[in-house]
């Protein structure tokens, strides 16, 4: 009896055990995945750039385009021949030596060809990091004030709703007292359901933005961002002129690339 007791005990503990590791384990995994990411503009440029997959793609190509053109000038060997001889004449004890080497560089048009080509690969390659990077960058700091104007303009929505929702019962309380034709308190009623919809639309649509944007920066949809910029700085934000788009003396890399190409 005493036995039995001593193997239930042992079988409840491990029950107990068994249960609160399945009810804890998920608590901390789902803890860990929806874990809060603060991110500044700059952040989520840098999150980016460690993070998309496009960027990823572009600096393995550039790895490997940097390769070809390094191994390239093995083809560029210089191959060298050395010969000598030994002549004794009349007399066997006092022989003549005499040696020779020569050096040819076998630099024939097809080698020149496959080096410069390889070393053009490589700087195409440079510039379309380059321009994947800029793209990115650019992508990014789009997305990221598009979320914060579209939070704005929620948080807008939401006080029309709420505004539109007084509005209405304020109208149905006065109808009921005898107060206001039926006919308005419809009217209120339409304009609370229209911006409970508008205010929906807008909600699904951040949503939907959220989740592009952490696709972007490579990051668990799981993830609950807060984006920590502000739309002040492109309030105050001057008027830009055409003249002073016109002052850069840079290439456009697109141009830059098809120059590489020909």
């Amino acid at each position: 009896m005493a036995a039995y007791n001593v193997a239930f005990r042992i079988r409840r503990c491990m029950a107990l055990a068994f249960i609160a590791l399945t009810t804890a384990a998920p608590h901390s995994i789902f803890a860990k995945e929806a874990a809060a990411l603060s991110l500044s503009p700059e952040e989520a440029v840098k999150y980016a750039l460690d993070g998309n997959i496009n960027i990823k793609r572009e600096k393995i190509s550039l790895g490997s385009a940097k390769r070809t053109s390094g191994t390239s000038w093995n083809k560029f060997i210089p191959s060298i021949n050395a010969s000598g001889t030994m002549t004794g004449g009349d007399n066997i004890d006092d022989p003549t030596l005499s040696a020779g080497a020569s050096l040819s560089l076998g630099l024939t048009p097809s080698v020149y060809t496959a080096i410069r080509s390889a070393s053009l690969s490589y700087q195409k390659q440079q510039i379309d990091y380059d321009t994947a990077v800029r793209t990115i960058e650019l992508n990014v700091r789009k997305a990221y004030y598009n979320l914060l104007y579209e939070k704005e303009n929620l948080n807008l929505m939401q006080a029309n709703l709420s505004t539109a929702q007084r509005q209405y019962n304020s109208n149905a309380a006065r109808y009921n007292r005898g107060a206001l034709a039926r006919l308005d308190v419809l009217s209120a009623q339409v304009s609370w359901q229209n911006a409970q919809v508008a205010f929906e639309k807008a909600q699904i649509t951040l949503e939907t933005d959220m989740d592009s944007f952490k696709q972007i920066l490579g990051i668990a949809q799981e993830t609950q961002l807060e984006l920590t910029g502000s739309l002040d700085k492109f309030i105050s934000m001057g008027e830009i002129k055409k003249e002073d788009t016109q002052k850069s003396k840079v290439t456009p890399p697109e141009i830059a690339s098809l120059e590489k190409q020909v």
